[in-house]
Order: C-alpha cells, then sequence, then structure tokens
C-alpha cells in the first residue's frame, strides 16, 4: 500500500450488497473529513458517464466530487475545472476547497500543472501531500507518509 494512503481509509462494509455503506475518512492537518457512500454510488459517481453528464455541473458537492476527482475516469479537464473554483471560493469555503485539492492530489495521475499549481496554495497543511506527489511523480519515494 502507497505511503499517501495510510491517512485516509475506507471503511469494511458490514454487507457485501450494493446497498451496504463505506466511510471514506481523512485528515489534511487538523482538518477532519468523513464521507458515506453505499456501494451504488461510488461505481455511479467514478464512472465515465457521470463525470461527463455533471462535467459544468456547479452544484456538485464535496462527497460526490472526491470520488469523482479520485476515479481513474477522470479527466485533465475536470481536474482544472474543479483546481481553478477551489482557488477562486477558498476563502469563502475553505473546508470545500481543501476536500477537492486533496482529491486531486490522491488521483493516481493528476496533471503535473496542478500539482505544481499546488505548491503555491497557502495551506501549510497541503504543502506535505503536494511534496509527497511530486516525490511520487518523480519516482524518488523515499516512504514518508506527507502526514505526521
Amino acid at each position: 500500500m502507497d505511503d499517501i494512503y495510510q491517512s485516509f481509509y475506507w471503511s469494511k462494509p458490514v454487507l457485501s450488497s450494493e446497498s451496504a455503506m463505506f466511510t471514506l475518512s481523512f485528515t489534511i492537518g487538523i482538518f477532519c473529513y468523513s464521507y458515506r457512500y453505499s456501494r451504488y454510488e461510488i461505481k455511479v459517481y467514478s464512472s465515465r458517464e457521470y463525470i461527463e453528464r455533471h462535467f459544468y455541473d456547479d452544484t456538485l458537492d464535496a462527497p460526490r466530487l472526491v470520488i469523482m476527482l479520485r476515479s481513474p475516469h477522470c479527466p485533465k479537464d475536470f481536474h482544472y475545472r474543479w483546481y481553478n473554483k477551489a482557488r477562486v471560493i477558498q476563502s469563502k469555503d475553505f473546508m470545500f476547497a481543501l476536500a477537492i485539492y486533496w482529491a486531486i492530489l490522491t488521483h493516481p495521475n493528476p496533471p503535473l500543472e496542478i500539482v505544481l499549481a499546488l505548491s503555491c496554495v497557502d495551506i501549510p497543511e497541503l504543502k506535505r501531500w503536494v511534496q509527497y506527489k511530486l516525490k511520487e511523480i518523480a519516482g524518488g519515494l523515499n516512504h514518508e507518509s506527507p502526514v505526521g
């Protein structure tokens, strides 16, 4: 398991049905997040079709966006759109913006330009995540978690 994933976890569902509930919990510095999803919601929100259908939907909430932005089906343009939106709203809705940044940084292959841009975001708690992701991209990880 990659070190970046040690600071968040998925709960294990009790049931193995479509209605089984999962909880995604993560922390960035002192900020804690916890979102609940059914197996069906995870499947739908991470699908290419759902992302394409909601590409310009400005009413998306953080729990859906976290799944969408972390999906391997998420196009780079969607990352750019929500990164730019987060920068604009950061002073008004800090927790929402931080969740978007985290989702982008934990994507398997985020756009390098956005990771570099995130290094300029003035959020000290985010710096370790950015540094870790840059090392991961460069292939020079020394197995230190971004949290700690």
